[in-house]
């Protein structure tokens, strides 16, 4: 249904395979979904599309934004985020051998202890990553709310720019610090 009284289009059921065909949907106010299970899905099915982007041009220094935003209670009766709830994610799946599985995330979360009022938002960000061959994320880098950065215990901070590279620092057991230079233990704080 068009109404362009209404400035709207609204469809019943799915819009693909020819029932919407276009280059470009020119909008000058929102696009929402108001699906009401399961996922709102933006996607190419195109073998040749390269890459898929999100533009904004606010005309300020400030510069465009991706955002999410989360509460807690329903969409009739909204409450304040609560503790240790995820407000936003960005996530990457690749394909496994029979569907998309997950790779790693980037979440922003309500810290310990912290309900949200329109004056107190306390957050951490949370890097995840999947190690090879598990199914399992781990929560590699926290950016805590109190701006200190927090690893994971044994992980290695490293300063060549690769992987395998062999200058790094690292926590080898209960506060055991290491530096280790081009592959040699360097200086050892026990």
């Amino acid at each position: 249904t068009i109404n362009n009284g209404a400035s709207s289009i609204t469809t019943t059921g799915a819009v693909g395979t020819g029932a919407l065909t276009t280059t470009t949907i020119a909008a000058t106010g929102d696009i929402s979904s108001t699906k009401t299970s399961g996922q709102a899905i933006i996607t190419s099915t195109s073998d040749t599309t390269g890459e898929m982007r999100i533009f904004s041009h606010l005309g300020t220094v400030n510069g465009g934004e991706f955002s999410a935003r989360t509460t807690a209670g329903s969409a009739s009766s909204i409450t304040a985020t609560v503790s240790n709830q995820i407000i936003g994610r960005f996530g990457a799946y690749g394909y496994g051998d029979s569907g998309y599985k997950f790779g790693g995330r980037l979440k922003f979360v309500n810290s310990e202890g912290a309900v949200w009022t329109n004056s107190a938002t306390g957050t951490q960000a949370v890097m995840q990553v999947t190690p090879n061959d598990t199914i399992s994320p781990i929560d590699a880098m926290v950016w805590e709310n109190s701006g200190d950065i927090t690893m994971l215990a044994a992980k290695k901070l490293r300063f060549d720019g690769a992987a395998d590279g062999d200058t790094y620092i690292y926590q080898e057991s209960a506060d055991d610090l290491h530096i280790v230079v081009g592959g040699a233990t360097f200086y050892q704080i026990d």
